[in-house]
């Protein structure tokens, strides 16, 4: 079985990863590579008998975080596995496709996107809803209209927003300490906290300038996923250059002071 799957793996030039997954910053890096795996070897049934072994070999992700990866997945939806007793307990994996209603339909670019999103959901056998058009009461309206001169104004600190600037700044030291924040899960609740952790952050983000973004970002989520330390920027320029495969976590943990 696990030779069949290798044939497989290496016969095919190419995995599907949907843009809805791949947009979703929630999941780490390393789980949307995951998923371009499981997708590779389940075309040509719609499902695949991988193990846990194989798929941690495949795609060079340590068989821990792979596990707790297939597990997120599946939470959210994008495969599905189940355990055939007729074949000696394997384990078979499905692709799915998550509750589109869940989604706001303005995340899909363009109704190419949606009707190629549609058509696959039907060809596997599930039903696309779409989200139903919600009318906005007036008082909401009026309200956001209210908060966004008031936040124009520099009276009301909003982080997400200050965040949204962030990750669009031509600046990509800037670019960094967002994503950074965004993996920490970082909440500033006003504008002097905010201002005072970006100043300590400036230093140790333009050091990592010279590194691409997903190089950068997936050392940050091996470091949250990996170990326990409270790492910072300067933890992500120490490991940027490592090979994060073959570092002993366990070892990270009991060393870092």
């Amino acid at each position: 079985m696990e030779e069949e799957n290798k044939q497989q793996f290496y016969q095919s030039f190419y995995s599907v990863i949907p843009t809805l997954l791949l947009e979703d910053e929630k999941i780490p890096l390393r789980a949307k590579k995951l998923y371009g795996l499981i997708s590779n070897l389940c075309k040509k049934e719609g499902y695949c008998w991988a193990s846990n072994k194989f798929l941690s070999e495949q795609s060079k992700i340590p068989i821990g975080t792979m596990r707790k990866h297939l597990k997120l997945l599946e939470k959210k939806d994008w495969i599905k596995s189940e355990v055939e007793p007729e074949e000696g307990n394997k384990r078979k994996i499905f692709l799915k496709l998550p509750d589109f209603t869940k989604y706001p339909m303005s995340t899909l670019t363009n109704k190419r996107e949606q009707r190629g999103l549609s058509s696959l959901t039907n060809n596997r056998e599930q039903r696309y809803v779409h989200a139903p058009e919600q009318k906005i009461p007036n008082n909401i309206i009026y309200n956001n209209n209210i908060q966004n001169i008031v936040g124009k104004a520099d009276d009301v600190f909003l982080f997400k927003n200050k965040l949204d600037e962030m990750t669009k700044d031509k600046q990509k030291h800037i670019q960094i300490i967002a994503l950074y924040w965004q993996i920490k899960g970082f909440n500033f609740e006003n504008k002097e906290q905010y201002q005072a952790a970006l100043k300590r952050e400036l230093r140790p983000a333009r050091q990592l300038v010279g590194y691409s973004m997903d190089r950068i970002r997936e050392t940050i989520e091996w470091l949250s996923e990996e170990t326990d330390i409270n790492f910072k920027l300067e933890t992500v320029h120490k490991y940027i250059d490592e090979d994060l495969d073959n570092i002993e976590p366990l070892k990270i943990k009991r060393n870092y002071h």
